[in-house]
């Protein structure tokens, strides 16, 4: 037997588990800012503030959903192990989070969101 028919053809590397992984990473991320937003924005009938603030709660829900499927697609096409995903997904949440934070500061002292477009 030659060495050429006693190599073996190379295994899929993608398995189920890191399907079902990739899906909770990005409904998580999509659906929590989401969730939050809305649900601040329909107890706050009648307070533009807090509808303004509820609304960048999901605003920021799309960069987070994003970046989640983003750092997915990065970690499968260079085979990095599944440890690697709090660490760059982490930081870049964190740092979105952080956006967040001042955007519905803003949102809730009245500089965001005013009739006009007034700053």
């Amino acid at each position: 037997m030659s060495r050429a028919s006693a190599r073996r053809p190379p295994r899929a590397r993608w398995s189920g588990r890191r399907t079902a992984s990739a899906g909770a990473l990005a409904c998580l991320s999509f659906g929590a800012a989401a969730l939050v937003g809305a649900l601040w924005s329909a107890f706050s009938r009648g307070n533009r503030r807090h509808d303004a603030a509820g609304r960048m709660v999901c605003l920021h829900g799309i960069p987070l959903g994003v970046t989640a499927i983003l750092t997915l697609w990065l970690q499968s096409a260079n085979d990095w192990p599944a440890r690697s995903l709090p660490i760059i997904w982490g930081i870049a949440a964190a740092l979105i989070l952080a956006n967040m934070v001042g955007f519905v500061v803003a949102a809730l002292r009245g500089q965001i969101g005013r009739p006009g477009g007034e700053a």
